[in-house]
């Protein structure tokens, strides 16, 4: 179930219930390969390891260190509940506000997609639980680091 934002959280990040500690280390390492030339970086391992707060928090910081703080300068697409490539374009379109293309065929919306992230300039986009979904996740990675060529992912998956 995608987690709510509100006013106070206009850039898409679930609002944080409890205070982040204990992975600081894990977040600054995460910060500085994302700032260097990887544009993809994907956090693997089993449940309640804090997979999705780090990510989040990592969503925070990338928010908090944009020059240009523009509300689509961070995405966190919740996938749990993806079961398919149209799952998994369907919700990075709710998540970016354009409903309005989920019509698309699975690849128009791809690159669709991509044109958006690319015209947001320097962003982060979280694709969080895409353990169900990893081979339509690795096809729109391909697509959107190809296309969108400021943005920067984040994938969470329990499995490689």
């Amino acid at each position: 179930m995608p987690q709510p934002t509100t006013a106070e959280s206009p850039s898409r990040i679930p609002v944080a219930a409890t205070p982040f500690f204990g992975r600081e280390g894990v977040l600054t390492e995460l910060r500085a390969t994302l700032t260097g030339p990887r544009r993809l970086v994907t956090i693997v391992g089993p449940p309640g390891v804090g997979k999705t707060r780090t990510s989040q928090e990592l969503a925070r910081a990338w928010l908090e260190d944009l020059s240009d703080a523009r509300e689509a300068g961070v995405w966190c697409v919740d996938l749990s509940g993806a079961s398919s490539s149209s799952d998994l374009t369907r919700e990075p379109a709710r998540t970016l506000g354009v409903d309005r293309l989920i019509a698309a065929e699975v690849p128009e919306l791809l690159a669709d997609l991509g044109a958006i992230m690319n015209r947001a300039g320097p962003s982060l986009v979280i694709l969080d639980n895409a353990e169900q979904v990893l081979a339509p996740v690795v096809r729109a990675l391909e697509t959107w680091l190809a296309t969108a060529r400021e943005a920067r992912f984040v994938v969470t998956s329990r499995a490689v």
